[in-house]
């Protein structure tokens, strides 16, 4: 797909952030933490961090799941939690980050197993009609006995792409919404 990855749902920071916790909510999780820097921002240093107590997803479903930009959840018959409906809709909300960041990194833990990759903007950026394979860095390692039974998804953006740092009223505006 060649679609402009900075086109995505919304051009807000703080909608994008919100479009990351939304995919949080339909992985199941009761509890999602949101780190923005406020003091001593830098764009080349600084990071936003969602975390999430989800379902996670296993190395396959990184694969062959997330990875796939426009993939139809509902049309596949993936699981949604129970009492809820499911925010997500279009299968490019995974591509937020990008508005924001110019590396998304993701930490995902399931089954016994961590799963991490790393995507530079720079590597997936296309013209347009032009296609290619990109290699995504990644490692699949097993957790610590200790984390064994733990499950869930870390959105790590860094190179942040804003001169100043998010707006938290207006991203607890837009969690609200």
């Amino acid at each position: 797909d060649h679609r402009d990855l900075d086109a995505c749902p919304t051009r807000r920071p703080s909608h994008r952030i919100a479009e990351l916790v939304a995919n949080s909510w339909d992985a199941g999780a009761t509890l999602v933490d949101v780190t923005v820097p406020v003091d001593d921002y830098d764009p080349s240093s600084s990071e936003i961090l969602i975390r999430d107590d989800g379902w996670g997803m296993s190395e396959d479903e990184v694969e062959d799941h997330y990875l796939v930009v426009g993939r139809n959840r509902r049309a596949e018959g993936e699981p949604i939690p129970p009492g809820r409906k499911v925010m997500g809709r279009k299968g490019i909300g995974k591509l937020a980050g990008f508005g924001i960041a110019s590396l998304v990194e993701v930490q995902t833990k399931r089954d016994g197993r961590l799963t991490q990759l790393s995507m530079d903007l720079a590597d997936l950026k296309l013209n347009a009609k032009e296609t290619k394979d990109v290699e995504i860095p990644g490692t699949v390692d097993d957790l610590p006995e200790a984390e064994v039974e733990e499950t869930g998804t870390t959105i790590r953006l860094r190179q942040l792409k804003q001169s100043t740092p998010p707006d938290v009223e207006a991203l607890i505006q837009a969690l609200g919404r």
